[in-house]
């Protein structure tokens, strides 16, 4: 077989030495492989939105630093072709005025508006952001896209890929790479880690976002292993350790709150329900996302569910504990005045010091749109009514109400036992155990990995350059042109001393 890692992000460590062990296996099996390398030709790059050099001479450094492991040697293809680049010399991409134009733009049959929205979001850390402000990054990350689409076409009809890997399927290269898949019919594997970060999950010809694919994975998973003393103590973990601050194979969102802390007009007296929100950057821009979902927005759905039963019960009251990682979106949706018509209803910022575990186990039942927080709440003895489509939907550990008035009868509803524990254990022993280690690594951390015994990195001498640029140069309050000077001087240096190991192109 012909096989092309795509390989976009090596700056993202985890996810990058997880295709490596693919390419590894590939290479065992007797199949000729490729994989993309990046000259730093992005516009818009979603590791390194700022086009910083010594980032990208980290991320190159990574990849070279990775390949040289593996047990032959492979060949690379620029990310973007020679032929793609200079036909995209004369690519004229049109002016938008509101973020509707953008979403409604195609090209070529592509919905390039929708497919790049992701990245959008994103970067802007806003679903709503400003098309004049933010011009020049729409422009830019359009032009990835399409250089992405036509490089891939170019690639899959000259090479005669047989497979292709896509990490993740959320940003605007990777997709680019699946509707040339699609386009010329190509089998594409999609991967994205699971809850750790040495166990990844591979799609064929779908998306790990299509999140009701996981419930029967994981009721299958428990009716195999529920029996197995090692699968219940990892799925018992995975429940233990996170209102802990552990990191249980991702960054721990409640490590700086305050143990026991709850709002300051907490009123035991009344039926307090705990909504837990969604980090909206996950999911935004993703259709997949929401397939059968009776609610696709968040915020009206908290609204209107608060508003119904203000009307059915005023001694409820809801608190709405908006996503810590929420803390650097742009647009705080969570501020808006009409959260302040709700007298039934307090917001808690993702910045707040009060405890999400702490509230979770003084309410009486929760609401999720589609965050982990509505599985532990099963796993900690309290109802759950999930929103929207959460990974651990189909697997009767949580109450998925179809319509509005059916949740709000759910909520309105009194003595509403949890469901069974048992239930979200399946979900806690599908994410530490789901999937087999990759066969060439082991975790350090919560999100780096070593390859074949060796920790990939890039020389030291970027690294170093690196550090200048974050912690002097980047902050330093000299004008852009300089900065841009540094980068260049930096970039001639480093090639010098490291002997041209890095083809690179800022332009």
């Amino acid at each position: 077989m012909k096989i092309l890692s795509t390989g976009f992000y090596p700056k993202w460590q985890c996810h990058f030495i997880a295709e490596c062990n693919f390419i590894e296996e590939h290479l065992a099996a007797g199949d000729e492989v490729s994989v993309l390398q990046c000259d730093a030709s992005l516009k818009a790059c979603d590791a390194n939105p700022g086009r910083a050099l010594p980032e990208c001479l980290v991320c190159m450094g990574m990849r070279q630093s990775a390949v040289e492991c593996l047990s032959s040697p492979i060949a690379s293809r620029p990310l973007i072709s020679i032929e793609v680049k200079a036909q995209m010399k004369s690519f004229t991409i049109p002016k938008f005025s509101t973020l509707d134009e953008l979403r409604g733009y195609t090209c070529d049959g592509l919905q390039i508006g929708q497919e790049i929205l992701s990245s959008l979001v994103t970067a802007t850390g806003s679903t709503t952001f400003s098309i004049a402000k933010h011009a020049e990054l729409v422009r830019n990350t359009i032009r990835d896209f399409i250089a992405a689409y036509l490089t891939a076409i170019q690639y899959l009809e000259q090479y005669g890929y047989d497979m292709v890997y896509v990490f993740n399927g959320r940003f605007a290269c990777p997709r680019a790479w699946i509707r040339a898949c699609e386009k010329t019919q190509t089998d594409y594997i999609m991967q994205e880690r699971m809850g750790m970060p040495d166990r990844v999950h591979r799609v064929k010809n779908g998306s790990v976002h299509e999140t009701l694919r996981y419930g029967p994975l994981i009721n299958d998973f428990w009716e195999k292993n529920r029996h197995d003393p090692d699968v219940v103590r990892e799925a018992r973990d995975f429940f233990e350790e996170r209102p802990k601050g552990q990191l249980t194979g991702w960054y721990s969102f409640v490590s700086t709150q305050k143990a026991g802390c709850l709002p300051d007009l907490w009123d035991a007296a009344k039926r307090n329900i705990a909504i837990f929100s969604s980090s909206e950057g996950e999911f935004a821009g993703l259709p997949e996302f929401f397939k059968g979902s009776p609610f696709q927005d968040q915020k009206k759905a908290y609204v209107e569910l608060a508003k119904t039963l203000r009307k059915m019960d005023r001694n409820m009251h809801f608190y709405l504990r908006v996503h810590p990682n929420s803390q650097q979106d742009q647009v705080r949706w969570w501020e808006d005045p009409e959260w302040g018509l709700l007298d039934n209803l307090t917001v808690i910022p993702p910045e707040s010091l009060i405890s999400s575990y702490e509230l979770l186990q003084q309410c009486e039942k929760t609401v999720v749109f589609m965050t982990t927080m509505g599985i532990e709440a099963t796993y900690w003895g309290k109802p759950c009514m999930v929103l929207s489509n959460a990974m651990y939907c189909g697997t009767d550990a949580v109450y998925e109400p179809k319509n509005l008035q059916e949740a709000a009868d759910l909520v309105a509803t009194s003595n509403q036992p949890p469901k069974p524990k048992d239930h979200a254990l399946a979900y806690g022993a599908f994410i530490r155990c789901g999937y087999p280690k990759l066969p060439f690594s082991e975790a350090l951390d919560h999100c780096t990995l070593t390859f074949k015994g060796q920790r990939p990195n890039a020389h030291p001498e970027v690294l170093k350059s690196l550090w200048n640029w974050e912690n002097i140069i980047r902050t330093a309050a000299v004008p852009s042109l300089l900065k841009q000077l540094w980068q260049h001087f930096e970039w001639n240096r480093l090639h010098f001393k490291l002997k041209g190991n890095f083809d690179c192109h800022m332009d």
